[in-house]
């Protein structure tokens, strides 16, 4: 804790001179601003974190600690751009130790949850991505070889929160293997698809203006978030009949019911990504206690994919899209067509 703490440090001191609003690089202001301060608090969640590194899982109340301790900075890195736009006071500062504190906290937890067995060892390349990613973009630079900037993609985005909110939920002592190692490696895939795309644009193997390139993505823009998610919706209803009536067998109602009301609003396109985590975090709990069968497996993926990309189309009503897109502090998006 103590290293990751002083390495923290180390990166608020070197960024200071960049403490001055976006627009304005002359004016360094004299206070960090409630979003910096949020973003520090995240720094110390995620030291305390590196804490429980290299050590046996611990038993208890204080087992708790590593999942609590992130999801606060969750919540910190939730509120910290919302509030400094809020503020009038978003600065360079404040967005470098973002980038940096979203890497360090990706790069810590998955270790720690892999050190527990709680995720699987190929998780990790998650955690290496982004250092990866940069080295060679600077090992570029210094060979004056081109770097192209990464065209706005809303995916990129939802990806990454929403790996960030596994990761922080992978380490809760409620959840087991199987069962987490199952739901790391179906949350790793689009996300490490997603990063080697960019990382393909950004040394210019992939040109984002080309016919090619274009097509393709909105080929992949129809199958991954219009087609897969609706058959999904209908396969992953039929799961959750199945579980419903072998719960009802096995004399367990509450499962029963909620496996029910899960596939009754999923069918339909009803609060879909909402209801995808209800059922993703009930099927979880159940499996990880009564152990992972094939039912509970497709239920899991079907799960994750809706929370990932959405309902796809025919949805008859999703108004948690727009907060899925939404920046605090910024314009809230208008209702899609």
């Amino acid at each position: 804790a103590g290293f990751v703490l002083a390495l923290e440090l180390l990166l608020l001191w070197r960024n200071l001179p960049h403490n001055h609003r976006p627009a304005e690089p002359d004016d360094l202001l004299t206070s960090f601003g409630p979003g910096t301060v949020l973003t520090l608090l995240r720094g110390l969640c995620i030291g305390l974190v590196a804490g429980f590194l290299f050590s046996s899982r611990p038993e208890g109340w204080i087992g708790w600690a590593p999942a609590v301790l992130y999801t606060v900075g969750g919540i910190a890195d939730w509120f910290d751009g919302t509030v400094a736009r809020l503020a009038n006071h978003s600065t360079r500062l404040g967005e470098t130790l973002d980038m940096e504190y979203d890497a360090l906290g990706v790069l810590i937890v998955p270790l720690l949850g892999v050190w527990h067995g709680q995720l699987p060892p190929w998780y990790l390349l998650v955690s290496a991505l982004r250092y990866l990613y940069v080295l060679h973009l600077r090992i570029r630079g210094r060979r004056r070889l081109p770097v192209r900037d990464l065209p706005p993609d809303s995916l990129r985005r939802v990806l990454a929160g929403f790996q960030m909110g596994f990761i922080g939920v992978a380490l809760l002592p409620l959840f087991r293997p199987p069962v987490t190692w199952l739901a790391a490696t179906v949350f790793m895939i689009p996300f490490v698809a997603g990063f080697i795309r960019d990382w393909l644009v950004a040394i210019t193997v992939l040109d984002p203006s080309s016919v090619r390139y274009r097509v393709l993505g909105q080929w992949l823009h129809r199958v991954f978030r219009i087609g897969l998610p609706v058959g999904l919706r209908g396969v992953t209803t039929l799961a959750l009949a199945a579980l419903a009536i072998t719960a009802l067998w096995r004399d367990t109602p509450i499962l029963a019911s909620g496996a029910i009301l899960v596939g009754v609003l999923l069918l339909p396109g009803v609060l879909s990504r909402v209801v995808s985590l209800a059922g993703l975090l009930g099927t979880g709990l159940y499996a990880s206690h009564s152990g992972l069968d094939g039912l509970s497996a497709m239920i899991i993926v079907g799960a994750i994919v809706i929370l990932l990309f959405g309902p796809g189309r025919w949805a008859l009503w999703a108004p948690e899209e727009r907060f899925v897109m939404w920046r605090g502090g910024e314009p809230f998006p208008r209702r899609a067509g």
